[in-house]
């Protein structure tokens, strides 16, 4: 195994920092409102709930605007939209396919589209392992190494992907049991339950005992982004953006690293 083909998962945080003021939107806030203050629905992925509740608290310390958030997974939330059972201003979502189901129900503008961040896939490790991850992933017994399941998981699929670009994909599938998110996969190996897992690195950075060692090479997996769209039946359409903006903005940049998150490409709106 070329250990070249994968890269180091660390980073220098200024370096991100830098990263993340460049590719963001220039945040340009409305004007504080008078009289009570509105409020925007927001349906969000639950992956993204603490960075959209630190925006929804600095806007509303700022006087411009309340957000109710309405923690889901994306595929409820675009679920929701095809209903129309939930009125909401703007949604947060993973998956540029959640963003194009949206645009095809008449619920969004394509041209609205804030991209806010991205991830990355990585293999993980117990916090107190002293292992090399390769070795973890290819030298683990049966039913050691935690994926999610590509059956029910956007990032079994990544993972899945990933491995067979690489070459050892049939190598790690012998060895591996499976699970519904990348999450759980995430929370068996930090309870002992395997010696490798494969998630997005949001996932190790919210389980206490795991630790990211590599990142897969990103050119084996579709990217992985996070998207924010203001929906067309809102009143409060431009604040919706507004909010969207502001959640993009290199103000939020600390919050999006401690979830684990990375700025988004350079070339996306």
């Amino acid at each position: 195994m070329d250990r070249g083909r994968f890269l180091k998962s660390g980073w220098a945080p200024g370096l991100v920092l830098l990263a993340w003021a460049a590719a963001a939107l220039a945040y340009d806030p409305p004007a504080p409102a008078r009289g009570p203050l509105p409020t925007l629905v927001v349906l969000c992925d639950a992956r993204l709930l603490p960075v959209a509740e630190r925006a929804a608290e600095d806007l509303r310390a700022r006087g411009l605007v309340a957000a109710r958030l309405v923690a889901d997974s994306t595929e409820n939330i675009v679920q929701a939209l095809a209903r129309q059972s939930d009125a909401a201003d703007a949604i947060v979502v993973e998956d540029k396919v959640a963003v194009t189901l949206a645009v095809r129900l008449g619920a969004a503008a394509e041209s609205d589209l804030v991209t806010l961040a991205s991830d990355r896939l990585v293999v993980a490790v117990r916090e107190t392992a002293n292992v090399d991850p390769i070795k973890a992933l290819l030298q683990a017994g049966p039913g050691r190494v935690a994926l999610p399941d590509p059956k029910r998981a956007p990032a079994g699929v990544h993972a899945e992907a990933a491995l067979k670009k690489i070459g050892i994909y049939d190598r790690v599938s012998l060895r591996a049991t499976y699970f519904a998110s990348g999450r759980e996969a995430v929370a068996a190996l930090a309870a002992d339950q395997a010696d490798a897992a494969i998630a997005y690195g949001t996932d190790v950075a919210v389980v206490p005992g795991a630790k990211k060692m590599l990142a897969l090479p990103a050119r084996s997996y579709l990217p992985l982004l996070y998207f924010g769209l203001p929906l067309a039946a809102s009143k409060e359409r431009e604040r919706a953006k507004a909010f969207l903006d502001y959640l993009a903005s290199p103000a939020l940049a600390d919050a999006w690293l401690k979830g684990g998150f990375q700025p988004p490409p350079d070339d996306m709106p």
